[in-house]
């Protein structure tokens, strides 16, 4: 009885609580049906290739589907890409993470694609309330990088938009050996870690109480 009730009066001390993934079909593991991510509406030139379907030699980086984006034969400047829009609150900070590979052959002509992440804050008007956005590294081997962009959403916003694009940097000669490959997303609060609150007068109180009980029974 003793240890339950000091139990009862000590602070919690635990630590920062794991907050919750805000996408819907995060890892892309919900079939796509013509073309269509479930959850990831698509966008740009349509001559980009959008697809859950793993290339035989690149397996997801967790579960059995990722996102993979190539070009058909295409100009420099075409881009086309998915995103998913998310209710969230003014004032609060969250952070987008997750797995992004974009690679080729082209070094020795110059860097075929670009792949830009990115958060958009959107207010109740549709109106943009600023963005933050990265550009993961291109490499010549398919290999999954964790990229991760944390911000504040600004007063006024209602909307998130988390937007995963790629951009052709020259003309797209060989669009099976250049592509982005992309997994794994996450979209939540950023997690805190709890102060731990001074002794409150009448938890004291009660630790003396103990302490005096505890006197008398000896």
């Amino acid at each position: 009885m003793l240890v339950a009730c000091i139990a009862i009066m000590l602070p919690n001390l635990g630590k920062a609580a794991t907050t919750a993934n805000l996408l819907v079909n995060p890892g892309f593991e919900e079939p796509a049906a013509g073309g269509y991510i479930h959850g990831w509406p698509t966008f740009g030139d349509p001559t980009a290739e959008n697809s859950t379907l793993n290339y035989s030699s690149l397996s997801s980086y967790e579960g059995s589907n990722q996102i993979v984006m190539s070009f058909d034969t295409s100009p420099a400047g075409s881009l086309a890409g998915f995103y998913q829009d998310v209710v969230v609150s003014a004032g609060t900070e969250y952070t987008f993470s997750g797995q992004v590979d974009t690679h080729g052959d082209s070094f020795i002509f110059g860097q075929e694609l670009l792949a830009i992440i990115k958060i958009e804050w959107i207010d109740a008007g549709q109106n943009d309330l600023g963005s933050t956005e990265i550009l993961p590294n291109y490499d010549p081997e398919p290999i999954f990088r964790t990229f991760s962009i944390t911000d504040i959403a600004p007063a006024g916003t209602v909307t998130a938009r988390v937007t995963a694009l790629v951009m052709t940097q020259i003309p797209i000669l060989t669009p099976t050996l250049n592509l982005a490959r992309f997994d794994d997303f996450r979209f939540s609060e950023t997690p805190t870690v709890p102060t731990v609150p001074e002794p409150s007068s009448t938890a004291l109180l009660g630790l003396g109480g103990l302490a005096l009980m505890l006197r008398r029974r000896r």
